[in-house]
């Protein structure tokens, strides 16, 4: 299976050490050791340390347009997987492009916290939600 791996916190090929990019590392490993094909689909860090920080959605777009001219040339993966997101880092590609590709999305260790809903970080929340209701599996 062609694994679209994504992590919006921080990139496994990130170069400042860190959990984050070793879990993204691990997981990708173990997925191919079960036979699998897995490539980064994305550098893009939606990380924002603030409500109303972070990437705009221009940027979101433009990497999702990227995306869908590469699997034009090169066909889309099976799977979008995307480790870790939460209210800080958002996975702002994945849900609309597997949508858009008829693809299954999935997500591992994302976090969810009522108490954000009663915050600046409600908006960032509901798109969390949304996200984590289109995956087929969420991997806790």
């Amino acid at each position: 299976m062609k694994i679209a791996f994504y992590s919006p916190l921080k990139s496994p090929n990130h170069p400042v050490p860190s959990g984050d990019r070793l879990m993204a590392r691990q997981l990708m490993a173990a997925l191919r050791m079960a036979g699998h094909e897995v490539e980064v689909a994305s550098e893009l860090r939606s990380f924002s340390r603030a409500p109303g920080e972070g990437i705009s959605p221009q940027v979101a777009k433009a990497e999702i347009a990227r995306l869908r001219r590469l699997w034009r040339e090169s066909g889309a993966p099976d799977v979008w997987f995307t480790y870790h997101p939460y209210y800080k880092a958002l996975d702002m590609l994945g849900p609309m492009l597997a949508a858009e590709a008829g693809i299954a999305y999935l997500t591992a260790e994302a976090s969810y916290s009522a108490r954000r809903d009663r915050d600046g970080w409600a908006g960032r929340q509901a798109l969390l939600a949304e996200g984590l209701q289109q995956a087929a599996v969420n991997i806790c």
